[in-house]
C-alpha cells in the first residue's frame, strides 16, 4: 500500500481485528490479522507458523518532490506525478483496487529476479513441502498444450457500426497502378501462388496514442488514415478467433503480450502484432480461413498476414497514393500480423521462432486467458516475465519509446464530425 497520509491507523484497525505495527527491521508499517479477528479461530495454524511470515499489508510513505515523487527510502527509483495520478481502477478478481494511472512504471523489473526463479532445483526441499500443496517441483512440470478458450466479447458497438456501414459501402477505387496487383479476385491457385506482401492492401495509418485507437474508430477516422492500432486490433482479433476455430494452441507474444501485461492495449508505434502457432499448422487451412475473413497470410522467413483488397472495410483503409507493400521496404506503414511457429526441444523447452532463448514448458504451458488488450482477453503463456526479460533485459515495465505522454495535447489523432461514415449515396 502506498499512501502519503500521516494518521495513525493502530486504534482503527485494532478495533476491526487486525495489528497494525511499524517493523523496525525495514522501517516499513504492518497490518496483519490479530487473535482476536472474527476468522482467526479457522485461519490458525499452531504448526509451522512461522516458516513464513504470515499474509499482511505492507505500507510505503509518498514523498513529492517538485514534479517528482518518491516511494520510502527508494531513492534509486524516481517517478513522475503524471505515472501516478490520476488513480485509476483494476481488477482483483471479483472486487477493484485503486491503482496508478500507469501501473508499470512502478514494476520494480530487477535482474535480481532470476535468482527467485529455482529454475536448477532438483528437489525435494522439506521446508517447501510443508508450505505447498504442489507434489511435483514446478520445474520439472511437463505440463500439456492447451488452447485456452479466451472469451471475445461482443462489441456492440463496432457490430452495429459495422452493420450500418456494410448496408452503405464506400466504393473502393483502387489506383491505375495498384490494379493490376491486389484487384480483388477468387482463384485458389493464384492465392497459393502470392508472393510475401503481395495482395497486402497498402496503408500509412497514424498513430492515435497509448490505449487509444480502438477498432471502432475505424470509422471515425478520415479515409485511408485509419489508427494503426485500430487495424493491427483487427488483425488480431480475426486471427484469435481463427486459431480459436481450427484448435490452435496459439498465443501472442513479443510485443504483443508486453503491450497487454503493461498496458493492456496495442503498443502505439508498434507495426505488427505477434502471434505464435505450432509447428504442424496447416498453413494452408488458415490461409483459406483468414482469405474468406478478408485477410492475406502468405510465408517469408516466418508467416504473416495482412488486409487484402477484398475485406469489407479496404475503401476506409486503403492509401491510394501510398507505394505498394514489398519486402525491400520494411517502412511500408501497412499494419500486420508475424505469425511465428512454437516446437519443444531438448531439456523440457519451447522454442518460438526468432526468439532470443527457449523458455522451459512450464513457463509456457498451460496457456491463460489473464492478459486483455482492449478489453478482450487474449491467450498467453504461464509466465509472461520469463519471456520479457530473455527479450527485453530488465526494463521491460516501462516504454522508452513513447513520447506522446507529454505531446498529445498537441497531435490528437484526426476525427471525423460524423460518428459513422457512409457513402454519398
Amino acid at each position: 500500500m502506498l499512501t502519503d497520509a500521516s494518521s495513525d491507523l493502530t486504534a482503527w484497525f485494532w478495533t476491526r481485528g487486525f495489528a497494525h505495527f511499524v517493523d523496525k527491521t525495514n522501517g516499513h508499517a504492518i497490518t496483519c490479522m490479530a487473535p482476536h479477528h472474527t476468522l482467526a479461530t479457522l485461519l490458525y495454524a499452531d504448526e509451522g507458523a512461522r516458516a513464513v511470515p504470515p499474509p499482511h499489508l505492507r505500507w510505503s510513505t509518498l514523498q513529492t518532490v517538485k514534479d517528482k515523487l518518491l516511494v520510502g527510502s527508494q531513492t534509486e527509483h524516481v517517478y513522475r506525478r503524471a505515472q501516478l495520478t490520476p488513480l485509476s481502477c483494476l481488477p482483483l478478481y471479483d472486487a477493484s483496487i485503486t491503482a496508478p494511472a500507469h501501473p508499470a512504471t512502478f514494476f520494480t523489473a530487477a535482474q535480481g529476479m532470476r535468482h527467485h526463479d529455482d529454475g536448477d532445483v532438483k528437489g525435494p526441499r522439506p521446508h517447501c513441502e510443508a508450505l505447498c500443496d504442489e507434489d511435483v517441483l514446478y520445474s520439472l512440470r511437463d505440463d500439456k498444450a492447451n488452447v485456452p478458450h479466451c472469451p471475445l466479447r461482443d462489441d456492440a458497438e463496432y457490430n452495429a457500426r459495422l452493420a450500418k456501414y456494410v448496408d452503405r459501402p464506400l466504393p473502393l477505387q483502387l489506383d491505375e497502378a495498384h490494379l493490376p496487383y491486389i484487384a480483388p479476385f477468387s482463384n485458389i491457385t493464384k492465392l497459393r501462388e502470392g508472393q510475401p506482401w503481395e495482395y497486402c492492401l497498402p496503408m500509412k495509418p497514424q498513430q492515435c496514442g497509448a490505449r487509444r485507437g480502438l477498432k471502432t474508430t475505424l470509422f471515425e477516422t478520415p479515409q485511408s488514415k485509419p489508427c494503426r492500432s485500430a487495424v493491427l486490433q483487427l488483425l488480431l482479433e480475426n486471427m484469435l478467433e481463427v486459431v480459436e476455430e481450427l484448435s490452435l494452441p496459439s498465443f501472442v507474444y513479443f510485443g504483443t503480450l508486453l503491450g497487454a501485461w503493461r498496458d493492456e492495449a496495442i503498443i502505439p508505434h508498434t507495426p505488427d502484432i505477434d502471434i505464435v502457432l505450432p509447428s504442424n499448422t496447416d498453413w494452408a487451412k488458415v490461409q483459406d480461413v483468414m482469405w474468406a475473413r478478408g485477410f492475406y497470410v502468405f510465408e517469408r522467413d516466418i508467416h504473416g498476414a495482412c488486409v487484402a483488397s477484398h475485406h469489407p472495410l479496404a475503401a476506409l483503409l486503403y492509401a491510394p497514393n501510398h507505394t505498394l507493400v514489398t519486402t525491400t521496404k520494411s517502412e511500408h506503414g501497412t499494419p500486420y500480423l508475424d505469425l511465428y511457429m512454437w516446437r519443444r526441444v531438448k531439456d523440457r523447452k519451447i522454442h518460438v521462432e526468432t526468439a532470443r532463448a527457449d523458455l522451459p514448458v512450464p513457463h509456457v504451458f498451460p496457456l491463460t486467458c489473464h492478459e486483455t488488450i482492449f478489453g478482450n482477453h487474449v491467450p498467453g503463456i504461464q509466465f509472461p516475465e520469463a519471456m520479457f526479460r530473455t527479450e527485453y533485459g530488465s526494463t521491460y515495465a516501462t516504454d522508452p519509446r513513447l513520447h506522446l505522454a507529454s505531446c498529445e495535447a498537441y497531435c490528437d489523432y484526426q476525427l471525423l464530425d460524423n460518428a459513422t461514415v457512409t457513402s454519398k449515396k
